[in-house]
């Protein structure tokens, strides 16, 4: 009679990790889906087991990768295998490329790197929930000296306090700005209190020798720039 032999399957499952990382190190992020990326920032705060299915439901969820970094801490902890320590690791994560993109635009001329300032705008604003206006304060020579949030607000509505801008920019020595902020609805276009509001600051601003040099509005993955389409002209 033949001997019955045991048929072990493989788990696909072991070595994962190290065969991702490996992949990582010699083709970098290119050569790599969305979800192992996610999978590679998971295998920092979950230490054992299976994260693939985690990443895909996050990606899922969120929509894009940039989706799960912005995303609400409490809508995170509704994916099942995130916890607080997850949680803190994208956080950082999304802190690290928001600082990154700081970098790129800080003390460097903003007339030769306006793609800069509208990736660092969409980094910061475009997924918010809420209205958010930030101010990219310039120097004489058009480089970022401070960037700073003037206000927050609510779905579809935040105030651009004029007096208090113009005091915080003669405070650190400024002779321009960028106003940015966002559209949570989807559109970046202008509403008409945001070319009145953009309008009243930039005649205001004149007697004290300071440029309005743009207003930014951005939109998921869109934008609106006031000094682009013209709207800066003749004020």
């Amino acid at each position: 009679m033949l001997k019955k032999t045991k048929i072990i399957q493989k788990d696909h499952r072991l070595g994962h990790r190290e065969r991702l990382r490996a992949r990582f190190e010699k083709v970098g992020y290119l050569g790599l889906h969305d979800y192992e990326i996610l999978e590679l920032v998971l295998f920092l705060s979950i230490p054992r087991g299976d994260v693939k299915a985690i990443a895909k439901d996050l990606l899922y969820k969120f929509k894009s990768l940039s989706g799960v970094l912005h995303a609400e801490k409490t809508l995170l902890k509704q994916i099942h295998g995130i916890g607080p320590s997850t949680i803190h690791t994208l956080k950082v994560t999304l802190a690290l490329q928001q600082r990154s993109m700081q970098e790129n635009i800080t003390k460097r001329n903003v007339l030769n790197n306006f793609d800069d300032i509208i990736n660092y705008c969409r980094s910061h604003l475009c997924l918010l929930s809420v209205e958010e206006v930030r101010v990219l304060f310039l120097d004489h020579k058009m480089g970022v000296i401070r960037d700073e949030v003037h206000q927050r607000g609510t779905v579809n509505e935040t105030a651009l306090y004029v007096r208090e801008l113009l005091k915080r920019t003669l405070e650190l020595g400024s002779s321009a700005v960028i106003v940015i902020h966002n559209h949570p609805s989807g559109s970046p276009e202008p509403s008409l209190d945001d070319i009145q509001i953009t309008y009243g600051l930039i005649k205001a601003a004149k007697p004290l020798k300071i440029e309005v040099y743009d207003h930014i509005i951005t939109a998921k993955d869109t934008f609106f720039s006031f000094k682009q389409t013209g709207l800066l002209k003749g004020v």
